[in-house]
């Protein structure tokens, strides 16, 4: 654990009360205020106008930055965002693009408004860059923020915010990505907010000595006049607004659209039960050499219209796996606008009034200065975004008209592989820098009454995309021998999780060395594309590099090979926490998440299963191991062969659980008259004696719904993680000394799954979430 330096506590950004924050700001920057009164006093047609012309100019933001960026992060995979703000930062209009970079930027502007009111000042023209997560200006120091104050005759008004992911900032490894780093000191350089931008004349120095820090200076310069520009735009066009509609008026829209975001969402939160659900989710290897699990913790109270998200007993701060305040709460607003917000507009500093944070210091969701965060936004605050995504369902599913909005884990988190080298294609020679950015294209969680969208994307980036791969060739020295959906990725259930991908590059055939590989990946062991109500988690994430393959740089190839085992060579199973090479000889497959299942999978129609078979979404030998489905000639359903296998399944789970007599109920007989749903598989009635939990599906009755006493009549049984299915790694061994299983509970009657997960052995119970109801 890293050592806190005194006087670091400045550089560390909280949210503070409005009328705090006044106090600080200082009297040289005077701000335009109206009276909260104001708001409903403009007419539904102009609020609707000018509403909708906010949104619009996010949208141009975008295009802006878009069309004069030179990364590839940027104009292929949209890994970006933006904001229109008040005057105190709060989050008026974010974009649909990367949702977590601005779940931090108010935080920024707070902090810029308290330190840089008198020196060097905050006036018209001005911007400020910064890169610093303690403060908010980007989740790591690859991400840099651009903010910009908005004045109108000489009163601030309010701000807009340009972030992007940078390719390489500095460090000691390309991309800026060190997972070997002890603390901050060993990786790029966290800065804050410095005045890049004076008068409306972009600083020189400041932007050298910007640029002077990347490996790919021209690119980093290019992308920070990039949002210089996109900041400079929508303040032309909220200045364009303000003409035609008066300050006041577009000010009082304003605060109307965060204020009727706060009293939509709080009036949905109403109509859902009261109540704590808990989730516990892993951080695996720390850093490289570290084999060890690293818990988050998280207990979600809903109490009338308010949340709050507790993550006391969450691991200390350790190796590179940290992110500081700003990067949790980031992953709470990433979760909470699709989930909870999806139709309410993304006034987000209005729907964040709605939900607070209890939380220990120095944890790896918490970490103190200097803690290296490299992984921050990818590793504890996706991870802490994940348990979020987990409550959150867990809440909807036990509310019957709220069930439709309930989803499983999506993609679980990102699997960076950063490659670099020296281009030498057509006699040049030119170093490069690239993350693998095809892992964009992971699976969506099922959902009750969907399956999960196969390749759809990110949760947290609803406007992701995976880069053209003729585009990937064309700007780095690699060939494409396949990137493709990758069949049983998808998390089995009774709603299928949606399939993720793979992709497998070797150099081109101009090469002659090596290249440089980081990698950084968590799910190998303990999913995070965790399933619900019984689902299975999607695929464990791998990475391998195949050494010596039978065609090196596909010379004189007269097939490409349509899998790994055609390639030849020898397996090098990365770590989730290192460094390796890829030679001319070598292939690099990357395999990322998918999205977990929804319900017992033996539950899954057969045609539809038969169906997925056909699409190649699943496998013949899944469909009969998991599903329990048997098709016979022509692909067609043996239904006979498919009941007696289901059978068997439930028997094995008896047997496992201990019960190897016990009489199988049959489904579907109860109705459950008067029963309120916990999920898809448990329901509580109201008896004499309290609340008792029986099965949904066959009606048994388990035992009192109090402390969640009925957990223990719960069949359990724990088997190596293999028994999960084919998409889930065989050997934990390999990655961490902690013992990993399988672990199911089932109804006792009819052996019908309501929790599977690849966990830990010492994972705690399921099912703690409704001790509150009894």
């Amino acid at each position: 654990m890293t050592t806190k330096i005194p006087g670091s506590d400045e550089f560390t950004s909280r949210p503070v009360p409005r009328e705090e924050l006044l106090r600080q700001i200082s009297p040289s920057v005077p701000l335009h205020r109206i009276d909260d009164q104001r708001s409903g006093e403009v007419n539904a047609l102009t609020y609707e106008v000018v509403r909708h012309r906010l949104w619009a100019i996010t949208q141009e933001m975008g295009e802006t930055l878009r069309r004069m960026s030179g990364s590839h992060v940027v104009t292929e995979s949209n890994d970006f965002n933006f904001s229109i703000c008040d005057e105190l930062g709060e989050q008026v209009q974010v974009g649909a693009y990367n949702i977590g970079l601005i779940g931090s930027m108010d935080l920024a502007i707070v902090w810029t408004l308290r330190h840089r009111g008198d020196n060097p000042g905050i006036a018209e023209g001005d911007m400020f860059l910064c890169n610093d997560p303690w403060i908010g200006g980007g989740l790591h120091q690859n991400d840099a923020a651009v903010l910009a104050p908005v004045f109108h005759d000489g009163k601030l008004f309010g701000w807009t915010t340009a972030i992007a992911h940078q390719v390489d900032l500095g460090g000691p490894r390309p991309g800026s990505f060190s997972p070997s780093a002890h603390d901050v000191f060993g990786e790029a350089v966290p800065t804050p907010p410095l005045k890049v931008v004076r008068g409306g004349v972009l600083q020189r120095d400041v932007a050298d000595a910007w640029v002077r820090r990347s490996r790919l200076p021209h690119m980093v310069g290019l992308d920070l006049r990039a949002k210089i520009a996109a900041n400079k735009n929508a303040a032309d066009q909220i200045l364009r607004l303000i003409d035609k509609y008066g300050a006041d008026t577009v000010k009082a829209v304003m605060h109307r659209m965060m204020d009727d975001a706060e009293r939509r969402l709080r009036a949905k939160l109403t109509t859902l039960p009261d109540g704590t659900w808990t989730a516990v989710g892993y951080q695996e290897q720390s850093r490289t050499g570290d084999r060890d699990l690293h818990a988050i913790k998280v207990a979600m109270t809903k109490e009338a219209d308010r949340l709050v998200f507790d993550f006391r007993g969450t691991a200390g701060q350790t190796g590179i796996i940290n992110c500081p305040y700003p990067g949790l709460r980031a992953g709470i607003v990433f979760t909470m606008l699709p989930l909870l917000a999806g139709t309410i507009p993304w006034a987000a500093g209005g729907l964040m009034r709605c939900f607070e944070i209890v939380t220990d210091e120095d944890t790896i969701t918490n970490a103190s200065f200097p803690a290296a965060v490299g992984k921050g936004p990818f590793g504890p605050a996706w991870g802490a975004g994940n348990l979020i995504a987990e409550v959150i369902a867990k809440m909807l599913d036990a509310e019957p008209d709220h069930r439709g909005d309930v989803q499983s884990i999506c993609n679980g988190t990102t699997d960076l592989c950063v490659v670099s080298g020296v281009d030498v294609r057509g006699g040049g020679s030119k170093g490069f820098v690239s993350p693998v950015f095809d892992v964009m294209a992971g699976g969506y969680g099922a959902q009750v009454h969907h399956d999960g969208v196969d390749t759809g994307g990110r949760l947290i980036i609803p406007s992701a995309r995976a880069p053209d791969v003729e585009m990937t060739e064309y700007l780095y020295p690699l060939v494409a021998l396949w990137r493709r959906e990758q069949t049983d990725s998808g998390g089995p259930g009774r709603q299928r999780g949606g399939m993720s991908g793979s992709v497998c590059y070797v150099q081109h055939p101009d090469q002659t060395g090596s290249m440089s590989l980081v990698i950084s990946g968590t799910g190998k062991v303990a999913n995070q594309n965790v399933g619900l109500a019984g689902g299975y988690p999607g695929n464990s994430q791998l990475d391998l590099v195949v050494r010596g393959i039978d065609v090196p740089q596909l010379a004189g190839a007269t097939a490409i090979p349509g899998g790994l085992d055609d390639l030849g060579g020898d397996i090098d199973v990365l770590p989730c926490e290192g460094e390796s090479h890829l030679g001319p000889r070598d292939a690099l497959y990357l395999h990322w998440q998918a999205g977990g299942g929804y319900g017992d999978p033996l539950l899954r129609p057969a045609g539809t299963v038969r169906d997925d078979v056909l699409r190649a979404g699943v496998s013949a030998r899944a469909a009969k191991e998991v599903y329990g489905v048997v098709l016979g000639d022509g692909n067609r359903v043996d239904a006979t062969a498919t009941e007696e296998t289901r059978r068997l399944l439930r028997r094995e789970r008896a047997t496992d659980a201990g019960l190897p007599g016990a009489d199988l109920s049959p489904l579907g007989t109860h109705p459950l008259s008067g029963a309120h749903r916990l999920d898809d598989n448990l329901a509580f009635v109201e008896a004499p004696h309290g609340r008792t939990v029986v099965c949904a599906h066959c009606g048994t009755g388990i035992g009192p719904l109090a402390d969640s006493a009925f957990v223990a009549a719960l069949a359990r049984r724990d088997l190596p993680p293999a028994h999960a299915g084919p998409h889930i790694w065989h050997d934990p061994s390999v990655y961490v000394d902690t013992d990993i299983v399988f672990r199911q509970l089932f109804c006792p009657g009819c052996l019908t799954a309501v929790s599977s997960r690849v966990v830990p052995v010492d994972h705690p119970l399921p099912y703690d979430d409704y001790r509150k109801w009894a």
